[in-house]
């Protein structure tokens, strides 16, 4: 693919789709083609738009349905695992001051939505949701029980809310180590979906933990190379006193109907 810097423009910000649902777009978006040869890549999104640098097709489209792992999602064509893209896109000053009035898991949601239909727009993207009985690994209670250590609630200010997202905590992920900081398990299932060592399956939480926790998770990601720390699954259970068990169960999937490399209006 030549390098080309392809450009919409959007006349409105906010159209009212067949459905009768509010759908709102990017004002301006710029994609082109990656060239770099190198993997470093990275993905922001916000109130203040998108910034995709270098990320597969494939990434983009797990991105912008907020899908955890590879098995939830079916007939990518082989060209989008590898071909490279940066995008970036910006909402007008109207949704921009909208975003910042609601809570992060809403706002979350609605960049996610608008993601999805500058893929429509520009990719053509076209797909069927679905749930698929699929192999998972389901996060559970070990033997001995939980060494969870319990939040101590944080302070509120009078009159203030807080959202869902806000009330998941907050963890921080640096290779082989999470530092969780009143989190719940809502929060670290899906986080243990995107690691390598659960080859490529949803984790589900089964814990029926319902608290929050502050915690510390350190593992290799080749135990047998490294024997200073031990595996994922290992570390779940002698640090953290829970364990991944192998088991299926349905969950939520995509099909890609259609898809189109980018081209120019």
């Amino acid at each position: 693919m030549s390098r080309r810097h392809i450009l919409m423009g959007c006349l409105l910000l906010a159209s009212i789709a067949a459905d009768g649902q509010t759908r709102y777009v990017y004002e301006v978006a710029s994609i082109k083609p990656s060239t770099s040869g190198n993997f470093n890549s990275k993905t922001n999104i916000g109130p203040h738009g998108i910034r995709v640098v270098n990320e597969t097709l494939h990434d983009i489209i797990k991105t912008a349905f907020d899908l955890r792992s590879d098995s939830q999602l079916d007939n990518l064509p082989e060209w989008a695992k590898s071909a490279r893209y940066t995008i970036e896109a910006k909402p007008d000053e109207a949704t921009v001051a909208l975003l910042k009035t609601l809570s992060n898991e809403k706002s979350e949601d609605l960049c996610r939505a608008e993601m999805q239909h500058l893929l429509e727009d520009r990719f053509h993207l076209k797909v069927t949701h679905g749930r698929r009985e699929r192999p998972v690994y389901a996060l559970t209670i070990a033997k001995g029980g939980p060494k969870l250590k319990e939040s101590v609630p944080r302070p509120r200010t009078e009159g203030t809310s807080v959202s869902s997202s806000d009330t998941g905590g907050s963890v921080s992920f640096t290779g082989t180590h999470i530092t969780a900081t009143d989190a719940t398990m809502d929060l670290f299932a899906p986080l243990l979906s995107h690691l390598v060592d659960v080859d490529g399956r949803v984790v589900v939480d089964k814990t029926g933990l319902t608290k929050h926790y502050d915690w510390e998770l350190s593992w290799s990601p080749d135990a047998a190379q490294d024997t200073s720390k031990p595996s994922l699954f290992t570390a779940l259970q002698e640090q953290l006193g829970l364990k991944l068990e192998q088991d299926k169960a349905p969950i939520d999937t995509i099909v890609i109907d259609h898809l189109e490399r980018p081209t120019e209006n």
